[in-house]
């Protein structure tokens, strides 16, 4: 018959109507994981150099010191890229979106 799936040979009978089928809600208890209370998340501190260039370190902790010495010893890395024109110019169009606090609370 036309417009009417036909039962494949050995298919159950009822995936011809799987959504008329109370779906199973039973409450099992969530299976637990071993080792995922051990330790904590690593966080990581992030320095935004430029709109579009971040640098990530996996320390505890930034001074103002750390975040001057970042910026100064990048500068030459900033000027490479975007002489490279892998990072956008001061002059160029930027990301227009709010800026991220260079700092982690």
């Amino acid at each position: 018959m036309l417009g009417r799936a036909t039962r494949e040979a050995g298919a159950p009978a009822s995936r011809e109507r799987f959504w008329a089928g109370r779906t199973d809600v039973s409450y099992s208890p969530p299976a637990e994981i071993v080792g995922l209370h051990d330790s904590r998340p690593t966080l990581v501190q992030g320095v935004r150099l430029t709109p579009d260039l971040t640098v990530l370190l996996d320390v505890p902790a930034l001074s103002g010191d750390d975040l001057a010495a970042i910026e100064s010893a990048a500068r030459p890395l900033v000027e490479e890229l975007r002489r490279r024109g892998l990072i956008a110019g001061p002059d160029e169009a930027q990301d227009t979106s709010p800026a991220l606090p260079r700092r982690s609370p």
